[in-house]
């Protein structure tokens, strides 16, 4: 594969500047890519705190020459910035002292970048301190037209100014062997004007974030979302539930509700299920694939999970999920009821268990008439004109409330978006993979 080295003036990695957690996330999408990419950071970076933050199996090289930086400010003569050490002292900087700083980050870099295909760097030729490195970089990029470079724009593009003079002029003139990369649609345009390049040379990306890590996935979980890829889906339901005689015709009532929930958009359906490793658990997955033929099942992800799984794989997938079924007909009490409202999700459960009612009124969930068979008294409902149309009914009724919640839709548009595995798609198509 190519091979990769992600370009910064990095000394330190503060997560409060939003430029580092952008990198850092950079460098695990390219890592899950197959690539294995260097990330280039100014010489003297060994702050150990610090560098543990660096996904693991990257590679770190402090090889970016160290200089003081400089605001050279536009249209005035290059001059010392406020950024210097304390304690230090330095004179006013001229154009003599610009161009033995481009030299010196020129003979450190060429060597190195040399080895590599693809150089991405992050606002190098944007920001107004950075016009030593803005300048090696170019002066290495004729020299080098193997690399492919890739300019990751974190600031919003500008307008040039009507007089404009050297150095400032490398902030807006192009580059060679370049794409430029900004993280939306909406800025495409102004950052083809800034460096006038056709817009075709500017690609949107966004920034990825690693929702396994966001939410510090159990290894069970990590696997299913990668398996399963449970970022693409509208909808997730999750049921909690086990295959014994009290529980059995619940998970049927669920996969009978998701199957009419399938109408209205793309829904995954989950069984965190325990006490699965019987003939009759394994009779009831097989007939519940009738129904939903791609539900996942967490007892068929190894032979240690079959009569349950950890507590926390439960939370992560009621954080990813968006609604909860809950179709028990025997239940005094649900501790998951109440997680999955805590995950935010919409809840729909058996509004004939009265147990269950007290514990969530119908001002907070759907209630839906299921079968009850609880402490001594038996429930058989009638739907009319039929069971099916009935819950059909009650699935574009959850569907719609989904639509009309935007916190539930920001946050799977997010997911389905902006995740890792989402973003990847557009570093293929970048990458020419």
């Amino acid at each position: 594969m190519k091979k990769i080295a992600v370009l910064t003036d990095f000394l330190d990695f503060p997560m409060q500047y939003g430029v580092v957690p952008a990198v850092l996330n950079q460098l695990r999408v390219l890592k899950r890519l197959g690539y294995d990419p260097h990330l280039l950071v100014v010489e003297g970076t060994n702050n150990e705190p610090s560098m543990s933050l660096v996904p693991e199996g990257i590679t770190v090289k402090p090889v970016v020459p160290f200089i003081h930086l400089y605001d050279y400010q536009l249209g005035t003569q290059v001059q010392e910035h406020n950024v210097t050490p304390i304690g230090e002292h330095h004179e006013p900087r001229n154009k003599t002292h610009l161009k033995k700083q481009i030299k010196y980050c020129e003979e450190m870099l060429e060597p190195i970048l040399k080895e590599y295909d693809i150089v991405i760097e992050h606002d190098i030729l944007f920001q107004t301190w950075k016009i030593p490195y803005n300048h090696a970089i170019r002066n290495i990029a004729e020299r080098t037209p193997q690399i492919q470079w890739i300019h990751w724009c974190h600031s919003a593009p500008s307008i040039p100014p009507d007089e404009i003079k050297y150095p400032h002029t490398l902030r807006f003139t192009p580059m060679p062997n370049s794409i430029w990369v900004t993280m939306n649609e909406a800025q495409r345009a102004g950052f083809a004007r800034q460096y006038q390049v056709p817009i075709s040379q500017v690609k949107a990306v966004p920034h990825p974030i690693d929702i396994p890590k966001h939410y510090r996935f159990h290894e069970l979980s990590k696997r299913m979302w990668d398996e399963y890829e449970l970022w693409r889906d509208e909808l997730i339901v999750v049921c909690v539930t086990r295959f014994d005689h009290a529980k059995q015709k619940g998970a049927y009532k669920v996969a009978e509700f998701v199957s009419e929930l399938r109408k209205f958009a793309s829904t995954r359906l989950i069984y965190v299920n325990s006490w699965s490793n019987t003939k009759g658990a394994e009779h009831h997955i097989k007939q519940l694939r009738n129904i939903i033929p791609d539900a996942i099942f967490t007892s068929e992800q190894g032979k240690e999970y079959q009569n349950g799984v950890p507590h926390e794989v439960v939370v992560d997938m009621l954080h990813i999920s968006n609604i909860h079924i809950m179709a028990s007909s025997a239940e005094t009490y649900s501790f998951t009821l109440m997680e999955a409202a805590l995950g935010k999700n919409l809840i729909a459960m058996n509004g004939l268990l009265k147990p269950i009612t007290y514990l969530m009124p119908d001002s907070c969930a759907m209630y839906v008439p299921w079968y009850v068979d609880c402490g001594g008294e038996k429930i058989t409902p009638e739907y009319n004109p039929s069971e099916q149309r009935f819950m059909y009914d009650r699935a574009k009724e959850l569907y719609e409330e989904y639509i009309r919640n935007k916190a539930l839709k920001a946050h799977r548009h997010v997911i389905r978006n902006y995740s890792s595995e989402a973003v990847m798609l557009h570093y293929r198509a970048l990458l020419g993979e």
